[in-house]
């Protein structure tokens, strides 16, 4: 028997995985779950952000522009008094978002039941 014959045995030292091996791990395992993220990404960030992303206020109507389809300048369009869908609707989950923030972590989830 000569050296040629004996196995090679490489001792490699373990590198303990990082949290972004992990992550890139579990998205490519649960592609629904990772579409699911995206979209709670999506709406944690237009909750955040509403100040900034909407043009016109939650509560500003304008009677000129009633039922409007949506479109550029009315992303999910007016309703029937003409105020813009869209930012009344970030500025609640915004509000949303803010209220259950200022809560504690027990009673944002709580549930009151009245006889």
């Amino acid at each position: 028997m000569s050296i040629l014959d004996l196995p090679v045995v490489t001792e490699r030292a373990d590198r303990p995985e990082s949290v972004w091996s992990k992550i890139r791990y579990h998205l490519g395992a649960h592609p629904l779950g990772s579409i699911g993220a995206a979209i709670m990404a999506v709406f944690v960030f237009c909750a955040v952000f509403a100040d900034f992303i909407t043009v016109y206020g939650p509560t500003a109507t304008d009677s000129t522009m009633r039922l409007l389809h949506p479109g550029a300048g009315h992303v999910l369009g007016t309703d029937q008094m003409g105020a813009t869908s869209s930012a009344a609707l970030s500025m609640a989950r915004a509000s949303r978002l803010r209220s259950a923030w200022a809560q504690p972590s027990s009673a944002a989830f709580s549930v009151s039941r009245s006889a």
